[in-house]
C-alpha cells in the first residue's frame, strides 16, 4: 500500500517520546516509498521531515498524520455550497415523481413488522420537542420549495417535520433507498409478467 504523503506536504509528527512533537514538511521522494516493511532489510521504511525552523530529522511513516491546509471558512463555505447542491437535487428528484417519495413498509401486524429495519432514522424539530423519526416519507408541497417528511416515532405515525439543510444529508439517502425499492420492485413486476407470458 503507497504512503498517502508528498513530497511537500504539511504533517503533524507524532513523537513516541512525547518531546517535540508538532508540525512538519515532507522533504523526500516518497513516491517509492511504501508504509509497512521493507521486505529487504525487515525495518520499517523512514521518512524525511522538516521542522520550521530547518532541521532534519527521520521518522516512521505511522508516526504522521496529514494536516488540513484548507481554512475552515472555505470548509464552511464548502458545506453550504454541498447543501445548496442537496436541496437541488432533493426538489428535483421530488418533483420528478410528483412531489412525494414514500417508503414500502409492511403493516404492524405482519410478520414482515418485527424484522423491518427502516434505513434512515435522524432526529427531526416537532413543534414541541425534537423527535427520533424513521423516515417514512419525503415530500414538497405543490407551488412550494419547503421539504417536509413523515415518520413513525415510538411505532406511531407523525407528519409534517420540515427538513432543514443540516438534514438534507439524511433525506438524500432515504431518497436513494426508495429509488432502490422502487427498481427492485420494477424488475419483480418484469419477472413475474415474463413468466406469465411463458405460460
Amino acid at each position: 500500500m503507497k504512503t498517502p504523503f508528498k513530497n511537500g506536504q504539511r504533517v503533524w509528527w507524532k513523537d513516541p517520546a512525547g518531546d517535540n512533537s508538532g508540525c512538519r514538511t515532507i522533504s523526500c521522494d516518497v513516491q517509492n516509498i511504501r508504509s509497512g516493511t521493507d521486505t529487504e532489510n525487515g525495518h520499517e521504511l523512514k521518512m524525511v521531515v522538516t521542522d520550521d525552523s530547518g532541521t532534519k530529522s527521520e521518522v516512521y511513516a505511522h508516526e504522521l498524520e496529514p494536516l488540513c491546509e484548507t481554512t475552515y471558512e472555505e470548509l464552511l463555505e464548502r458545506e453550504r455550497g454541498l447543501r445548496h447542491d442537496m436541496e437541488l437535487c432533493i426538489l428535483q428528484l421530488l418533483r420528478q415523481n410528483r412531489g412525494r417519495m414514500s417508503l414500502t413498509v409492511p403493516k404492524q401486524n405482519d410478520d414482515e413488522w418485527e424484522e423491518f429495519e427502516f434505513p434512515v432514522t435522524t432526529a427531526l424539530y416537532g413543534r414541541h420537542s425534537t423527535d427520533n423519526v424513521d423516515i417514512t416519507s419525503i415530500y414538497v408541497e405543490p407551488n412550494h420549495s419547503d421539504i417536509y417528511a413523515d415518520g413513525m416515532v415510538a411505532g406511531c405515525p407523525e407528519k409534517g417535520y420540515r427538513l432543514y439543510p443540516e438534514q438534507y444529508s439524511d433525506a438524500l439517502w432515504f431518497i436513494v433507498h426508495v429509488l432502490r425499492q422502487q427498481s427492485e420492485t420494477d424488475y419483480d413486476k418484469g419477472s413475474i409478467s415474463q413468466m406469465e407470458q411463458g405460460r
